[in-house]
């Protein structure tokens, strides 16, 4: 993020391919909740390769035959079967245990449990390697982990990259969806208009506004309900810009040699923004656990930790780990050493002690 706007790479890249219109720049790599966990020369690997929505890991009963982190979780004791999803979908322990050593134990002649603990620390240092590069001052850099799963191994994996906090927000499992829901409607249009003189330039321009207006009358919104900009950027031959200069009627700029003159439009509609409490209140209080559960931390070691559940939680509330955290269709892992906050939000905050 840069003075409050979205890094974008004005021609964004599919898999190092480039395309025509500008991208979020976002970086993705392949693991993830449903990544298979398999051996490959006596080493386990973590994907690029998923078992997917279907059939999904071994423990949904779906007919996967490989493992996934969710299997291994589950047989670790992080996850709870009665309260996975908030207990609207089973979790079939005994065919994760089938598929991990089939595929795991066996191949490195090891235990299941000491299975269990290898394949845990290789999924950790597979996320971990996703991120590390990007990782500045350890105590200005915050790790977000949201999805179903992402919680699970957040602290492990910013332990290993040396970040020292970590932001579970309590829409975790829906964060997306949420996003999306307020995300202003815009379209974006372009047309090179290198060389044209006033009169060409004004008919491109009635074309663009044209299809801005059809476009967003699709969206459900009229044209003059929109913010609409009109920007002129001057792009180099190897794609390279100059900062956009708002356009003008009646201007038509002269480029230098090789240089492209492309007219852009952009139509926005603004919906209501949410406002969210930030910060964490000065008054503590000690977090209310609903029970315990027996989590593996080793492979010859099971301790007894404290379970929250994070609604119900006050703002302020907090504790430490080991400890596991339950939120609204989402399990968070809270290692030895990690603190555990609830902030104005409701959002949970872990913080790294050591």
């Amino acid at each position: 993020m840069n003075n409050s706007t979205i890094a974008t790479d004005r021609h964004g890249s599919v898999k190092g391919v480039s395309i025509s219109y500008e991208m979020s720049n976002v970086h993705s790599t392949g693991v993830g909740g449903s990544s298979i966990i398999a051996v490959q020369n006596g080493e386990i690997t973590v994907g690029p390769e998923s078992v997917g929505a279907a059939p999904g890991p071994a423990c949904f009963g779906f007919g996967g035959t490989q493992a996934t982190i969710t299997d291994v979780n589950l047989l670790l004791g992080v996850l709870d079967p009665e309260t996975y999803l908030n207990g609207e979908m089973f979790l079939d322990a005994e065919r994760s245990k089938a598929v991990i050593t089939k595929t795991i134990a066996e191949p490195l002649g090891v235990s299941l449990e000491e299975a269990l603990v290898r394949m845990e620390d290789t999924y950790s240092q597979k996320m971990a390697g996703a991120f590390a590069h990007f990782v500045g001052d350890p105590e200005t850099t915050t790790l977000a982990a949201f999805g179903g799963g992402g919680p699970m191994s957040a602290c492990s994996a910013a332990r290993i990259a040396g970040v020292r906090h970590v932001l579970v927000p309590k829409l975790a499992a829906v964060f997306s969806a949420f996003g999306i829901s307020f995300s202003d409607i815009a379209q974006t249009y372009e047309t090179n208009i290198t060389g044209m003189d006033t009169t060409a330039v004004d008919e491109v321009k009635k074309a663009m506004e044209a299809k801005a207006s059809r476009d967003m009358f699709q969206e459900g919104h009229e044209l003059n309900d929109c913010t609409v900009d009109w920007r002129l950027v001057t792009e180099d031959k190897d794609g390279s810009s100059s900062p956009s200069a708002v356009y003008s009627d009646g201007l038509v700029p002269s480029p230098a040699s090789g240089q492209t003159v492309i007219l852009s439009l952009k139509a926005t509609f603004a919906l209501p923004h949410p406002v969210i409490e930030g910060g964490t209140p000065a008054n503590k209080s000690d977090a209310v656990s609903s029970g315990t559960r027996a989590v593996r931390s080793s492979a010859k070691q099971i301790d007894t930790i404290s379970v929250y559940q994070l609604e119900g939680q006050q703002p302020g509330a907090t504790a430490t780990g080991p400890a596991i955290v339950e939120g609204p269709f989402f399990t968070a892992r809270v290692p030895a050493g990690w603190t555990l906050d609830i902030s104005a939000a409701g959002d949970l905050l872990l913080t790294d002690a050591k």
